[in-house]
């Protein structure tokens, strides 16, 4: 859940779903969600109070690029997020053709 989400923004726009992809995308390299603790009350707290460890701290192989990429998905302010899917893609597929992000 976007951290604005939590907040109870009625309206939310595309950066809430980019966010849910860099979580996914986050979890897919390190094996655990960029939030957890032991309540879902705690884990909201988390996600609007706190940063995520770095995925390379979790995983040691995790690319420094795509690093970038998903971090930048999970910004808490939505206007430094990717502003679409498509941006969200594009960076995707220059880091998978090793080129620059």
């Amino acid at each position: 859940m976007a951290p604005e989400q939590a907040k109870g923004v009625k309206q939310l726009t595309t950066t809430a779903d980019i966010y849910s992809l860099g979580a996914i995308l986050y979890q897919l390299r390190t094996g655990r969600p960029p939030f957890h603790a032991e309540t879902p009350l705690q884990t909201l707290y988390k996600v609007l109070e706190q940063e995520p460890t770095r995925p390379s701290q979790i995983n040691l192989r995790v690319d420094c690029d795509l690093e970038t990429v998903c971090l930048k998905c999970l910004e808490k302010d939505p206007q430094r997020r990717f502003g679409s899917a498509e941006a969200l893609a594009e960076h995707l597929e220059r880091w998978l053709g090793q080129e620059p992000i």
